[in-house]
């Protein structure tokens, strides 16, 4: 009977799209946050100004319309604390399209640096550098943990990372 019934509950489940079902009854999109809509987005303000962008931190201000308007559309009240959520899509509307080459390029250097370094000397601090720059490429794609504000965990560890490692 047990069998029965899951085997019934699995094919309701996949036949009304369970997953799609539950985001819209939470008013969520596959993303969970939008990222997405937002990188979309980032992409086309920051081909507004390709080569040098907008400025660095100058487009999540208030006053700014479309940084209010999405504000407003995610149901930010107060202001802060918000981005595209790709390193890359930020750093192409703050500093364009030369700014986001060199984080590309600072984080593959970190990446290749600290590879270099396990493979020269494996020890347990190389291992977790190297995994710390792992994590850094990984989550670019989806956050932004060094690029916005200079004193937070991530752009101590993120900047110090060539220091530790010699270079």
């Amino acid at each position: 009977l047990a069998g029965v019934l899951g085997v019934a509950l699995i094919g309701i489940a996949s036949s009304i799209d369970l997953e799609a079902t539950l985001l819209n009854a939470l008013g969520k999109d596959v993303t969970l946050t939008g990222r997405t809509y937002l990188w979309l987005e980032g992409s086309r303000i920051g081909m507004e100004s390709p080569l040098i962008g907008h400025g660095y931190s100058a487009f999540w201000v208030e006053g700014e319309p479309r940084a209010e308007r999405y504000w407003q559309e995610f149901n930010i009240a107060s202001k802060t604390g918000f981005h595209f959520h790709n390193i890359y899509v930020q750093a192409l509307v703050d500093v364009g399209m030369i700014g986001a080459l060199v984080i590309a390029l600072l984080v593959i250097r970190n990446v290749v640096l600290s590879a270099r370094a396990c493979l020269h000397a494996l020890s347990a601090e190389t291992a977790f550098l190297f995994a710390l720059s792992l994590m850094f490429l990984l989550r670019s794609m989806a956050e932004i943990d060094f690029f916005v504000g200079p004193f937070g965990m991530g752009a101590l560890l993120f900047y110090s990372l060539p220091l530790r490692l010699g270079e």
